[in-house]
């Protein structure tokens, strides 16, 4: 997790195409907590909002993050991070921040078998730093398994350069 936490504040990750990122939060094999997900989203929203010309409103960066939001799993989260982090965002409605409420409630007084429906993912991503992982330098995010890289996401290319290689760890 470490390298993961570090690319979602990284100046890299807020650079990344709607695509890359998509493909980054659909992975099920990912090494981050989904509040961490969740706040790397709401930061990219608002670079991406301010480099698209539609300000630093609330209502810009929802724009921005709407065709990601069904991508976080806010099923896994807390009612303390969705309190915390997720409400003050103002990246959902007051509906979606209700529905997501009354499913942590559920939840959290064990009363899995009521569960109501909701439009996210409701199980947890299984990752670990052995399977897929994230790491960046100022230029780059580099998505990992087993210490072979995938593929990176160069900042401001429109590229992706795809492939296997060796990821060593500097010391």
């Amino acid at each position: 997790r470490d390298w993961t936490d570090g690319v979602l504040e990284s100046r890299s990750f807020l650079d990344l195409t709607e695509d890359r990122l998509r493909s980054i939060l659909e992975l099920e094999f990912l090494s981050a907590q989904e509040v961490q997900l969740f706040t790397g989203l709401d930061r990219w929203a608002c670079s991406r909002a301010m480099r698209c010309g539609w300000g630093g409103s609330t209502h810009a960066k929802r724009r921005a993050a709407k065709p990601l939001l069904n991508l976080i799993r806010f099923p896994v989260m807390t009612s303390k991070q969705i309190a915390a982090v997720v409400s003050p965002s103002g990246l959902l409605t007051e509906e979606e921040l209700v529905e997501i409420f009354t499913y942590a409630a559920f939840k959290e007084r064990g009363n899995h078998g009521k569960l109501p429906q909701v439009p996210y993912q409701v199980h947890p991503r299984t990752g670990s730093p052995s399977e897929w992982s994230l790491v960046s330098n100022r230029n780059c995010v580099v998505l990992s398994q087993n210490n072979t890289v995938a593929s990176v996401h160069l900042a401001g290319a429109s590229t992706c350069l795809m492939g296997t290689q060796e990821l060593k760890r500097s010391k």
